[in-house]
């Protein structure tokens, strides 16, 4: 099978989208299908293309026999405020047109028998449904976030109902044309399905994770350290987070906090930190997925963090897997839903509160009294029961079964 698969985010970018392109198309490939990867310069979410990548139009790159990398500039922005990010879409969208007119004759030549749009970003989906009329291929739009209710729910749209209908429109469009829509929640499903897909045409495919051999080590205990890796946005509501940790502060002693990532609020989260007075916690920048294991293990606990509101019930930050796998010891908080009931299935930890004394009383009750026993018994339990769900063979090999039934309707 010929996979042409369309994506903004991809390794080395440290970012859910790009890891999971990159993890499913490296599944494709290694199945003995052909793959093109089209997408733009790792610059996410800093608006800073990474080093050592030139400044060439267009960059190919051959991962193995048959799977290669095309990338093309974009206007390359931060991710903070909704004028930044349409640039940042919008030029990716108008690149992409662009490479696949001057690539015209290749195109034709490879003729892909199906072509993946992934969103996040929303103009994405359009631009593979372009090269899918252009090469009279199959469509199929995959969606790892609904833009248009996280925009929504966040306030990025300043509540205009105008640009909250234009939004909807134009993410929905190309999936209502597509021959099949692949999400990463149940929860994505339903709302889907409500807003006009049919249920026929819709497939969850979750994030996974690479298999963990090294589960069961234990972090630090004196001090106990939590850790968050990720992005620093308006999504993750980590102020929240940093209040209640001005309490944690004052109630005990023995504890650190580290973040790990960049994103649009980092620069008032340092800012919050310090108004606070916080003295036991610490800001990095972004690392490399390599490095991320490092970071992990200097943790007792991990923080996955979600905005505690109903928008947010069907998502599932793709950190929660990894986590699971590795048998990381998670503390969830957020809405309780989709992400909740999976880490309380695997033995993680799970809190709902919305108010920063309520959050604070269930980390040090919840989370800073866990001795070695109590961590030992949490990862063993969470490795075990990522292994049988969420592995990226397993998703691999259940997402070119869908494939292959949405080429065979065509054929």
């Amino acid at each position: 099978m010929k996979i042409l698969y369309v994506t903004q985010f991809y390794p080395p970018e440290y970012v859910a989208g790009a890891n999971r392109a990159g993890q499913l198309s490296e599944q494709f490939a290694g199945s003995n299908n052909s793959v093109i990867v089209l997408t733009t310069y790792p610059n996410y979410p800093a608006g800073r293309r990474l080093p050592g990548l030139g400044l060439s139009y267009a960059r190919d790159e051959i991962l193995g026999p048959t799977w290669r990398v095309h990338r093309f500039p974009v206007i390359e922005r931060p991710t903070t405020g909704l004028l930044n990010r349409m640039l940042a879409y919008s030029s990716f969208y108008v690149g992409g047109v662009s490479w696949a007119v001057s690539h015209l004759r290749q195109l034709r030549r490879y003729k892909p028998d199906v072509v993946i749009a992934t969103t996040g970003p929303f103009l994405v989906p359009w631009l593979g449904l372009f090269l899918a009329r252009l090469g009279h291929s199959p469509l199929v739009v995959e969606f790892r976030d609904i833009t248009y209710r996280q925009v929504k729910a966040t306030g990025m749209s300043k509540q205009h109902q105008l640009v909250d209908r234009m939004l909807r429109w134009l993410e929905l469009h190309p999936a209502w044309h597509a021959r099949g829509v692949v999400c990463v929640t149940e929860g994505f499903a339903e709302v889907l399905s409500q807003d006009g897909i049919p249920r026929s045409r819709l497939k969850v495919i979750r994030n996974g994770a690479q298999a963990s051999h090294t589960h069961g080590q234990v972090g630090p205990l004196d001090p106990v350290v939590l850790g968050y890796v990720g992005t620093l946005g308006v999504s993750q509501d980590l102020a929240v987070l940093l209040r209640a940790w001005a309490r944690v502060e004052r109630l005990t002693g023995r504890v650190r906090l580290i973040f790990v990532g960049d994103g649009a609020c980092r620069s008032e989260l340092i800012n919050m930190a310090h108004d606070l007075g916080l003295s036991r916690i610490e800001f990095r920048s972004a690392v490399s997925r390599g490095q991320v294991g490092n970071i992990y293990e200097e943790c007792t606990w991990c923080i996955v963090s979600l905005q505690n509101i109903k928008e947010f019930q069907e998502t599932v930050p793709s950190k929660v897997y990894e986590l699971l796998a590795l048998g990381k010891p998670v503390v969830f908080v957020g809405p309780e839903g989709e992400a909740s009931r999976i880490v309380s299935a695997a033995g993680g930890r799970c809190c709902y509160a919305k108010d920063p004394a309520d959050i604070a009383s269930f980390l040090v009750s919840e989370i800073l009294g866990s001795d070695e026993e109590d961590l030992r018994l949490v990862a063993s339990t969470e490795s075990e029961y990522a292994a049988g769900r969420f592995t990226w063979d397993q998703l691999g090999h259940e997402y070119l079964n869908y494939l292959d039934e949405i080429v065979g309707l065509t054929s």
